[in-house]
């Protein structure tokens, strides 16, 4: 039938839905619904994601640096891993991801949700970064990283890390 080949599915089977090891670099995924798929080691360098649903999606080892996340659903996503550098994570919604390991040098956490995620081993994760960001008591952040709650809502942050490149 006419117009068949290019219809796209309502809800993407499971396979539809693994870039596992995909060479995706500079890809234009604006508002794209990746929910719960599979982008392990995905080359994501430079790509469009803003406004993407990305929620419970592995992402784990993906090099993701340039980017653009902004207002992206990451919620519980795994992050173990990745590259983010100068990563546009703006607006965008972390709570409850993973980010171990994940090297976040340059990225830009303004106005992200990072309540509940886990940072506890991100590397190159920065005091800048976090007062950018709206974080809570849940949040867990690197050894490095020293919050003193003043309220429910306002925190002191201490940064002992040193870095070659500020």
């Amino acid at each position: 039938m006419a117009g068949e080949e290019n219809a796209v599915p309502e809800k993407p089977e499971e396979s539809e839905k693994s870039l596992y090891r995909a060479r995706l670099m500079g890809a234009d995924f604006r508002q794209a619904d990746f929910r719960g798929g599979d982008l392990r080691e995905a080359n994501l360098r430079k790509a469009r994601l803003s406004e993407a649903n990305l929620e419970k999606a592995d992402l784990q080892g993906a090099s993701l640096s340039m980017a653009d996340f902004s207002g992206a659903d990451l919620q519980q996503a795994n992050l173990d891993e990745a590259e983010l550098i100068a990563t546009n994570l703006s607006g965008a919604d972390l709570r409850g991801a993973s980010l171990s390991k994940a090297s976040v040098s340059k990225a830009n956490f303004a106005g992200a949700k990072i309540q509940g995620a886990d940072l506890s081993q991100t590397i190159n994760l920065t005091c800048r970064q976090i007062q950018s960001a709206t974080i809570d008591q849940t949040t867990k952040l690197p050894p490095y990283i020293e919050l003193i709650w003043t309220s429910e809502t306002a925190f002191a942050c201490k940064d002992s890390a040193k870095r070659i490149d500020e």
